[in-house]
């Protein structure tokens, strides 16, 4: 995973984000970061700015309605736009369930422009 960014959902609560992705960020240095961050680094350094950071991959997680999630965040009309044009068109890479097999995440793979 150290040549893929993992993108998760701002929706997604602070302590679920907290404990799945900011943990293995500082403990295993997978680089993790909230949807906004990465919609707002695309606008600044367009598309190839991830690659010439060395990532060739991004995988983007999106809770499911069984994970708690934030009702209201920021920039909102701008996620809800990246989500509707680059995310719910493509075929999922994963779904990660719990232990009843219901559905939790819905992972998505995409390789980043040279």
């Amino acid at each position: 995973l150290t040549d893929s960014l993992i993108i998760y959902d701002d929706h997604l609560n602070w302590f679920a984000s907290f404990w799945i992705f900011e943990r293995r960020s500082l403990y295993d240095g997978l680089a993790a970061a909230p949807l906004s961050t990465f919609v707002d680094q695309l606008a600044r350094g367009g598309p190839s700015f991830h690659a010439n950071i060395g990532f060739r991959y991004v995988l983007i997680v999106v809770p499911t309605n069984a994970v708690e999630q934030n009702q209201i965040i920021k920039d909102e009309a701008a996620l809800s736009a990246f989500m509707t044009d680059r995310i719910a068109p493509a075929p999922p890479y994963d779904i990660v369930r719990n232990e009843n097999g219901v559905a939790l995440f819905t992972i998505y793979k995409f390789q980043i422009a040279p």
